[in-house]
């Protein structure tokens, strides 16, 4: 999967923490983006992912799940399922489909916050 769109907005401001967390790390944050579901107001976003990319998905509960671009086949399987020409973007939904009755009333989680990170450059020798 090399690129996905997203409604929401594009977070350009963060909390401490969130800044300490990332410089703590050997990843450089290239963009967060919060998920709407206010289709008025919220905006959509394409974004292409690169070869050295890490993607963190934050969901209500505030757990996260962290790996290369190729974990939304695991987190969406319906984004492998799904037959779409070169070129064309899988829309990342809202919910993350459970089988858990036990979350909220139709057993989904919300996702909240989608972090792309890419690998830090080493100095030059």
């Amino acid at each position: 999967m090399d690129k996905v769109i997203i409604r929401g907005f594009k977070r350009e401001q963060f909390t401490q923490d969130e800044i300490e967390n990332v410089k703590q790390t050997k990843l450089e944050l290239k963009g967060s983006y919060q998920f709407s579901s206010s289709r008025g107001i919220s905006e959509t976003h394409e974004i292409k992912f690169e070869e050295n990319d890490m993607l963190e998905f934050v969901f209500e509960d505030s757990t996260t799940w962290t790996g290369s671009p190729d974990i939304i086949h695991d987190i969406f399987p319906e984004a492998a399922k799904q037959k779409r020409a070169v070129g064309q973007s899988f829309e990342m939904p809202m919910y993350l489909k459970t089988d858990d009755a036990n979350r909220g009333l139709f057993g989904d989680i919300a996702l909240k916050v989608l972090n792309v990170f890419t690998k830090k450059q080493s100095p030059p020798k």
